[in-house]
């Protein structure tokens, strides 16, 4: 009874805070997160190690299992069978990183996946992906921020039908969804769009007026001030 508002990203964070805090729902304010819309999308793989011709299957993450990398790993030998230019990069420091790399290994995925630390310029990677993929299986993700930010770069998107993620995928409009944890479900996704560039570039399209109505940073900060300005009446 304490904070005259509770902003949260996500109607599932809305959610948990109803059911399991008990705050009250007039208190509550679904605000998601922004980001900085990026420059036009170019397409300059130059540096990056990857070919012109390599349809790029691309994920940011921390590198932590609940954050469903392996599964995206796993996902990789059928796509590429069907796919032999197909390439994945996997960008993001963590603990698990060693663990990805052997699983990596034991595939024998090493020609079709790298696996790069943190960066500090990650637009630049996103506008060498073909696809965006987002395989959480965490039960406390709270947002995605990831998915608007390929989005902005119109992007197609996969992601894990779990928590705040079909808030941001609209199914068949946006992306696609998958069950979480289901690797030959989300290869058949991959392999679904990367058989079809029209679609993509229509999922495209929608992802990126929708990160323009919605994620836009200079939207989100101006609601947040309304409501901080409130506060102090």
């Amino acid at each position: 009874n304490i904070p005259q508002t509770v902003i949260v990203p996500s109607n599932n964070t809305k959610q948990s805070l109803l059911t399991e805090a008990r705050v009250p729902v007039t208190a509550v304010q679904v605000i998601p997160c922004g980001i900085v819309m990026p420059k036009e999308k170019k397409e300059d793989r130059s540096g990056s190690g990857f070919a012109k011709a390599d349809f790029i299957i691309g994920n940011v993450s921390r590198l932590t299992r609940e954050k469903g990398q392996q599964f995206l790993i796993q996902a990789m030998p059928e796509v590429v069978s069907l796919f032999p230019h197909a390439r994945l990069m996997l960008i993001g420091g963590g603990g698990d990183k060693l663990f990805f790399q052997q699983l990596i290994d034991e595939l024998n995925m090493a020609k079709y996946i790298t696996l790069f630390d943190y960066v500090a310029d990650v637009h630049r990677y996103y506008e060498c992906m073909d696809l965006f993929v987002f395989p959480t299986v965490w039960d406390l993700e709270g947002f995605g921020l990831v998915l608007p930010e390929a989005m902005a770069h119109k992007l197609p998107v996969i992601g894990s039908d779990i928590g705040p993620v079909p808030e941001i995928i609209d199914e068949n409009k946006n992306g696609l969804l998958f069950p979480p944890g289901d690797s030959k479900a989300l290869a058949q996704c991959i392999i679904t769009l990367m058989k079809d560039k029209k679609r993509r570039e229509a999922m495209g399209e929608a992802g990126y007026k929708k990160v323009t109505t919605e994620y836009n940073i200079s939207i989100i900060s101006q609601r947040i001030r309304e409501i901080l300005f409130e506060a102090t009446l």
